[in-house]
């Protein structure tokens, strides 16, 4: 038999412990995990490699000019690369995926809440209360936070890659669009010479110095001339189209004109590198081949998680 002292002890130890569980389960189940923002981070990554971040996330859906950017007086190379990186649709499309990934970090370091039941004393039957948390939960929860991390990494990775396609694009695009206006002066100015000398060999006939043969093949080469001109003119707009949209300006817009640049003729010396030196150097400058790397190891992580979730455990 227990004395009413040693029950009241008892009682009094049973509930100071289950008052602490509570305190416990309601500090773990009120933990989440941590907020973090990849667009700062692909941000810096672009900008240590070409000098040029990329734009701060807007919901006004209108184009935003970089500081210092000007299209009025044409757009230089790396103008275009700048305002690529500000307003392309698809860049920033890709970009929004890191809300989501930065999301799914966040849910990977929440804990359910503890449940709690009371039951009344109705009748004979005492009031019970019961708690139930996942304990599953909080050992699984480090892998699964590891895994999401991952994830993040492994878009960031690809947002970086993707602000070099952008660049990469922008330069293409821009280096296009300056042909085309060149090819367009340069097949105006052919159409206009050789109109010149159709309408000089047609007053030589009048003249009787040459014969109709000669007119018709002076005649023929002149609207040959104007139909490469019309194509040119053509040409320069569906590279000028290309480059706005590229840049994510709207049509209604400004006409885009690319400023041209004084080439720059770049050197690689290889006397000092060797084939397998090289080969190392670019795929470590790769952000979509670490992009692979993170990706296995968060499938690793994912691996880990699944074989221990074989069961689930509650303390009661």
């Amino acid at each position: 038999m227990i004395s009413a002292d040693a029950a009241l002890e008892l009682a009094s130890r049973s509930q100071r412990i289950i008052t602490v569980m509570i305190v416990l389960l309601c500090a773990v189940g009120c933990h989440s995990g941590a907020l973090r923002n990849g667009r700062p981070s692909v941000s810096d990554h672009v900008a240590g490699r070409f000098g040029v971040a990329i734009g701060e996330q807007e919901s006004s859906g209108e184009p935003l000019l970089p500081p210092g950017v000007d299209l009025e007086d044409g757009v230089s190379e790396d103008e275009a690369v700048q305002t690529a990186l500000w307003n392309n649709a698809a860049y920033q499309e890709l970009l929004a995926q890191l809300g989501f990934t930065d999301a799914q970090l966040l849910n990977a370091g929440l804990i359910s809440d503890p449940q709690f039941m009371l039951y009344l004393p109705i009748g004979p039957k005492v009031i019970e209360t019961f708690g139930y948390q996942a304990v599953d939960a909080l050992w699984l929860q480090p892998i699964r936070v590891r895994a999401a991390e991952l994830d993040l990494d492994q878009v960031t990775e690809s947002m970086v890659q993707n602000g070099l396609n952008v660049i990469r694009d922008a330069r293409q695009a821009h280096a296009e669009l300056v042909r085309a206006t060149q090819a367009e002066k340069v097949s105006r100015e052919a159409a206009e010479l050789q109109r010149a000398i159709a309408d000089l060999a047609a007053k030589r006939l009048a003249a009787g110095d040459i014969s109709e043969l000669e007119v018709t093949t002076s005649e023929v080469a002149a609207l040959q001339a104007e139909a490469a001109a019309k194509r040119a003119v053509h040409d320069a707009e569906i590279a000028r189209g290309q480059l706005r949209t590229l840049l994510g300006l709207t049509l209604t817009s400004d006409a885009v004109e690319a400023a041209a640049e004084a080439a720059e003729i770049a050197s690689l010396s290889l006397s000092e590198s060797s084939e397998s030196g090289l080969l190392n150097l670019a795929l470590a400058g790769r952000p979509d081949l670490r992009a692979a790397e993170i990706g296995i190891e968060s499938a690793q992580e994912r691996l880990n998680l699944a074989r221990h979730q074989f069961m689930n455990l509650d303390a009661v």
